[in-house]
């Protein structure tokens, strides 16, 4: 059974999808401003993560992307934002960051 907080996690992120709204979190004591796109498995299948668009941070050597997913278990005091964003054209619906989709845009 999964933990209460967690299904609210869940239901808070399954929304932002749905309505296209920009989400906010802490992650490691700095917050994250992302386009949720997904959510499933990570490659190990160990826990659920979101892949989404992130748009604070700077790509260079160490992050080679904008695109990243992140492990809900590591996401504290997410928010659904006022902003909306409209998919972007790179975005396929799949990726290989996320090992078996439970939910998609």
């Amino acid at each position: 059974m999964i933990p209460r907080p967690f299904t609210l996690l869940i239901d808070l992120l399954t929304k932002s999808i749905d309505d296209k709204c920009v989400i906010q979190f802490k992650l490691d004591h700095s917050w994250r401003t992302v386009e949720p796109y997904m959510l499933g498995f990570t490659p190990d299948e160990q826990s659920l993560g979101l892949f989404g668009y992130c748009r604070d941070v700077v790509v260079n050597g160490q992050t080679p992307s904008r695109w990243q997913l992140f492990r809900l278990e590591e996401m504290q005091e997410v928010e659904i934002t006022n902003y909306r964003f409209e998919p972007h054209s790179q975005y396929k619906g799949k990726t290989e960051l996320v090992r078996q989709v439970a939910y998609r845009l």
